[in-house]
């Protein structure tokens, strides 16, 4: 994983757009199961630090968890490529937004997934909303936001 870095390249202002209020963050690294739980965690970090409560922190690192190993299994086919996610807090707004992009074959069904089907339907039972997008460079770009509580 690499260092965290502000105001990303391309396809990161999907995020900035959605909060507009704080640049985004991002992590980059591999999309391979080794990876996957530092992401994850790195991603927990910054929503605990922007003031999301335990439970909430747990629902985002679930989702998030979701959204990258489908990295892994769909896009890649566990043969790894790149994946970034990007996180940005709106706190005026109450929302925390994360996405994960990745440069894969897309989001193709896959008649011999080794999962269940369950992470869209999970993502969206977690997140405020959910939204896959397809973009046209290829892979797929899931942005995921969440509402943070009133204080």
């Amino acid at each position: 994983m690499t260092d965290a870095a502000r105001d990303g390249p391309e396809g990161l202002g999907r995020v900035s757009a959605l909060t507009g209020a704080i640049p985004a963050t991002r992590w980059a690294g591999e999309a391979v199961p080794a990876q996957i739980a530092s992401l994850r965690a790195a991603v927990a970090a910054f929503a605990s630090g922007a003031g999301a409560p335990v439970a909430l922190v747990d629902d985002i690192r679930l989702a998030v968890s979701e959204a990258l190993s489908n990295t892994v299994v769909h896009a890649y086919r566990n043969t790894g490529g790149r994946v970034e996610v990007r996180a940005s807090v709106d706190a005026a707004a109450g929302v925390i937004a994360i996405g994960v992009r990745d440069y894969g074959i897309g989001c193709n069904p896959r008649t011999d997934s080794p999962g269940i089907g369950m992470g869209v339907p999970l993502m969206t039972a977690l997140a405020r909303t959910v939204d896959v997008a397809a973009p046209t460079d290829g892979g797929t770009d899931v942005c995921l936001t969440f509402a943070l509580p009133a204080t």
